[in-house]
């Protein structure tokens, strides 16, 4: 609701642009920009590849940021969404860039399998169609994620809602384990 207030601001009495330009930022997932907004909370960078290592950074990170409320376009403490949260936590966890949007993050790394599923990897869930959620593999059948109705969580891959939805993974992180 925000967001459609914002843009009918910029563009004055134009409701059809922004209902257009509302369709057009949530068909490409998440968010759709890059974008070079401050980076909340602050994690040191990781430096080393072993798995447990990362889980135990991941889990850290997840927990600074648990609760932290859904927010589309956010990557703040006070709101974030799906692939704010992907692009928050790869820069402070692995200092790696990697697209602000959840379409352009599926085609990034290589594919892999859910029975391979390594720390760190990404993982995508179809809602509407399309890959429209991604959320980060912590090891154990779980992933980290921003979830619309509950803020950053931590959830199963297994539960009924998202082993329904799952549609694939990626490894960005070469030296994944």
């Amino acid at each position: 609701m925000l967001f459609l207030g914002m843009l009918q601001r910029r563009l004055g009495d134009l409701p059809g642009k922004a209902c257009w330009l509302l369709v057009l930022a949530t068909s490409v997932g998440c968010a759709g920009v890059d974008t070079a907004q401050q980076l909340a909370p602050h994690t040191e960078p990781i430096t080393t590849s072993n798995e447990f290592s990362r889980a135990q950074a991941l889990e850290r990170h997840f927990q600074r940021w648990r609760g932290t409320p859904y927010h589309f376009g956010g990557t703040h403490a006070d709101g974030i969404d799906c692939s704010g949260f992907v692009h928050v936590t790869y820069a402070r966890l692995f200092a790696r860039r990697v697209p602000r949007a959840t379409v352009r993050l599926r085609v990034t790394g290589r594919d892999v399998s859910g029975q391979t599923l390594a720390v760190g990897d990404l993982v995508f869930f179809s809602i509407d169609a399309q890959d429209s959620h991604v959320g980060i593999y912590t090891g154990n059948g779980t992933f980290i994620h921003a979830s619309t109705s509950r803020g950053v969580v931590k959830d199963r891959l297994d539960s009924p809602y998202w082993s329904r939805r799952y549609s694939g993974s990626v490894r960005i992180l070469s030296d994944s384990v």
